[in-house]
């Protein structure tokens, strides 16, 4: 078992959880139980020594750099204003009885089947939490919805890929679509099924998250997947920075 078992020091410094607020270092210490390494921090916070699996210390070495990553994009971002979300506007319409003038742009627009909303509640619900701007209108069958003030709305694109989206000549009108639209996208799969039909041909070659698997996987790709979002959104000057956890079902 000793064989098995090794250690690896990180250094910053700077710090090494520079930037970083209590709940990023909380996750980063959970993430290393979970991946049963030790990690020990010394007195002067720039060294971090982890022991552990060869394995396990390659995956949390990886954690602690993109968790730097997104705690120096936080630091650097400014805040974001004008910005609302789709929710809370249906919310606003519905107890006043009025239509509500949708002025304002969005971190990011959802494009999910009607189908999948449960599943796409707890990222919506994460992003939410965190402080970014959505427009989360699901795409509902044989329904015709003009995105396209949405679109010119929001700083990226996300697709939630499903066999629910397959089978939806909606959801496959406006995939096509948003691919046309030169913003940028980002493909998430929210159910473990090969690309099929439409899909295989729209989708192919193109670069997709897998949002299911385990759950220290699914949070170490949610992690990369919000750097690529970041390095995007830095051209509109408003990003707010999250992390989210999406549980695959």
């Amino acid at each position: 078992m000793k064989r098995c078992i090794t250690s690896t020091t990180l250094r910053n410094s700077n710090g090494i959880f520079r930037n970083c607020d209590q709940n990023t270092i909380n996750k980063f210490y959970k993430y290393c139980k979970h991946r049963c390494v030790l990690p020990q921090i010394n007195q002067t916070g720039e060294e971090l020594e982890l022991v552990g699996f060869v394995n396990s210390i390659f995956e949390v070495k990886e954690k602690w750099q993109v968790l730097s990553d997104l705690a120096t994009e936080k630091v650097i971002r400014p805040p974001t204003t004008d910005r609302s979300n789709s929710a809370a506007i249906r919310s606003a319409r519905l107890h006043t009885g009025t239509a509500i003038e949708q002025t304002n742009a969005y971190n990011i627009m959802f494009s999910y089947c009607q189908q999948d909303t449960r599943k796409c509640q707890h990222l919506i619900k994460r992003f939410t939490d965190e402080g970014l701007s959505l427009w989360t209108e699901p795409v509902v069958a044989d329904q015709q919805r003009d995105i396209s003030s949405q679109i010119d709305k929001s700083d990226c694109i996300l697709l939630c890929i499903s066999e629910n989206y397959y089978e939806s000549q909606s959801c496959e009108k406006e995939a096509r679509y948003v691919l046309k639209t030169g913003k940028p996208v980002f493909l998430l799969k929210i159910q473990n099924h090969p690309l099929i039909g439409w899909q295989r041909e729209v989708f192919e070659g193109k670069l997709i998250c897998q949002l299911c698997g385990s759950e220290n996987y699914f949070d170490l790709q949610c992690d990369n997947l919000l750097l690529k979002i970041v390095s995007i959104a830095k051209r509109f000057f408003h990003f707010c920075i999250a992390y989210f956890y999406f549980p695959c079902s």
